[in-house]
């Protein structure tokens, strides 16, 4: 297992070529915060791509599933701070993605059938 940090200049190019790798993994996504606690968000949907906007003004992540043919959806990540990337021999990888209020959201990818 390695688990590393994306430096903030890197993430545009690294966070984009991390999605297109795992594209059609099946992804489950939780948000971790002080003040909702975990709340599980997405149960094993098909990852369609994640982008990342380093921008000027904080920032944002968009990671985009699908729940169909002709329904998908988008969960947003504004004004990330961190991101770690965690891959592993067992064949399930995951993202970490820490915003600037602490909440955290862990992106877990397990390749499909």
């Amino acid at each position: 297992m390695q688990t590393y940090q994306v430096p903030r200049e890197q993430w545009p190019m690294l966070v984009t070529s991390f999605g297109e790798q795992h594209r059609r993994w099946r992804v489950s996504l939780d948000v971790l915060g002080a003040e909702i606690g975990a709340q599980p968000e997405v149960r094993e949907l098909p990852l369609e791509g994640i982008s990342a906007e380093p921008g000027e003004k904080g920032g944002l992540i968009s990671i985009f599933l699908a729940r169909s043919v002709n329904d998908h959806l988008t969960h947003l990540i504004q004004n990330p701070v961190s991101i770690r990337i965690e891959e592993n021999d067992a064949g399930a990888d995951a993202m970490q993605i820490e915003a600037a209020d602490g909440t955290q959201t862990i992106v877990t990818l397990t390749p499909p059938d």
